[in-house]
């Protein structure tokens, strides 16, 4: 199989280089994450699958490549957890958008679905087809970064794929570049299997893998040559527009103001993403530099049962005084790059007094638990960040238009940010980039 590595791992041991960012070991027991070996045979109502990689994970699921054995083929198999199959409709999501042919075209197509009774509980299994690796995982800002012309296509390839969406009634929630996956450009023939792994040292505990695999998307069917193609993938945190949660499962940057002060939220929290992702992509920094935080711990509970899941970021004690420190931080960035706040959604903000007197004059910025004000520190606008820092030979016209298309998603109000369908129109999006 091909397998590296043998020495044992416990929880406090040091992982090795190659092993970035895997499921923690701790997180197998009753309730969370499936123990997936390779050559594993899973059965559905008509076919038989077995794996053969890993391709990665999630924060409630792992992503499997495997070969359907009684209709010759390729897979990935997304295991929910246990907690997370008892909540999920991201089958009942899947299936509404495999049943309309313009979306299937922009967003990764449910092939079929089922149960699997395994020794943490019943997980839900998604089988999708096959894809390349996220435009995250190919591309570094320093040593590889996205030319301008990719990143125009790769924005209006993703936002295409939220107007299906929206179209739909439903919202993405979590359209980071790790959700947008490139599409193979070379047949998957004779696949390797297995990869390096780590032993957990643990034996005689079904509920825990002999082994975690390393990550292994199919980069080698991809040719990063080619015109950029891609699909918005991972429905897990979508919601039905007019049913939303009571909070949104999102990266700490990509929040909506709305979803920072937990006010009424819909579709168009995913415009206010875009808008984000849009200048990151041209400028290679994100809009909003905040820290990794544990929202999930402190205000999702509901979404995925109230356990600890073995990560130990800010938050993960469901500390109120770190959320609203988290929250002050990212509405004060909000603000120097945007302008101020509507005063309803100033009115809104539980410490916004700490910061702004009375005529709305910044008074302090400093976000920990001391009364005593630090130096204020006031952030470059949006515009002045994107001069700063956008590709070098990009013309004016282009900055102007780019420019213009970011503001229309990030409005504060989300009445008044344009749709997915009236940011498509936007002179921008039908220029070819002239650098």
């Amino acid at each position: 199989m091909g397998y590296e590595g043998g020495e044992s791992l416990t929880f406090s041991d040091k992982l090795p280089g190659w092993l970035v960012y895997p499921e923690p070991v701790e997180s197998y027991r009753r309730g969370k994450p499936h123990p997936v070996k390779i050559e594993d045979i899973f059965q559905a109502d008509r076919y038989q699958y077995k794996i053969i990689r890993k391709l990665g994970h999630g924060s409630f699921s792992t992503v499997w490549l495997a070969e359907c054995t009684n209709d010759p083929r390729y897979v990935a198999i997304k295991i929910l957890s246990s907690d997370a199959s008892s909540t999920s409709k991201e089958v009942q999501i899947n299936r509404i958008i495999r049943a309309n042919a313009t979306a299937r075209g922009h967003i990764v197509t449910l092939l079929d679905s089922f149960k699997h009774d395994g020794p943490n509980g019943e997980h839900e299994c998604l089988v999708f087809e096959p894809m390349g690796p996220a435009v995250a995982a190919c591309y570094d800002p320093d040593y590889n970064p996205i030319l301008a012309w990719q990143a125009k296509s790769i924005c209006k390839q993703l936002l295409t794929a939220l107007k299906c969406l929206h179209d739909l009634g439903i919202a993405h929630s979590d359209s980071n570049p790790g959700n947008l996956l490139l599409s193979l450009t070379i047949r998957i023939q004779q696949p390797s299997s297995g990869g390096k792994c780590w032993s957990t040292g643990v034996k005689g505990n079904s509920q825990i893998p002999g082994r975690i695999y390393e990550n292994r998307p199919l980069t080698e069917f991809w040719d990063r040559e080619v015109p950029v193609e891609l699909k918005l993938s991972d429905l897990g945190a979508a919601f039905f527009s007019n049913d939303p949660p009571a909070t949104p499962v999102i990266a700490n940057g990509l929040r909506a103001p709305e979803v920072v002060l937990q006010s009424s939220f819909d579709h168009r929290i995913d415009i206010w993403s875009f808008g984000c992702l849009l200048f990151e992509l041209f400028t290679r920094a994100p809009l909003f530099v905040m820290p990794p935080f544990n929202l999930a711990r402190t205000n999702t509970d509901h979404l995925h049962g109230k356990e600890g899941d073995g990560h130990s970021l800010p938050g993960a004690d469901g500390n109120d005084q770190a959320l609203q420190e988290n929250n002050d931080d990212n509405l004060l960035q909000m603000i120097h790059a945007l302008g101020p706040l509507p005063p309803a959604m100033f009115e809104r903000w539980p410490r916004g007094k700490r910061y702004f007197n009375k005529d709305g004059e910044q008074i302090r910025s400093d976000v920990g638990k001391s009364e005593i004000p630090s130096d204020i520190l006031v952030g470059h606008t949006l515009e002045q960040r994107f001069q700063e820092r956008k590709p070098k030979n990009m013309t004016y016209n282009e900055s102007a238009g780019l420019l213009a298309v970011i503001r229309s998603a990030l409005k504060y109000d989300p009445q008044d940010r344009l749709s997915a369908a009236e940011l498509l129109a936007l002179p921008w999006f039908n220029q070819e980039y002239i650098e």
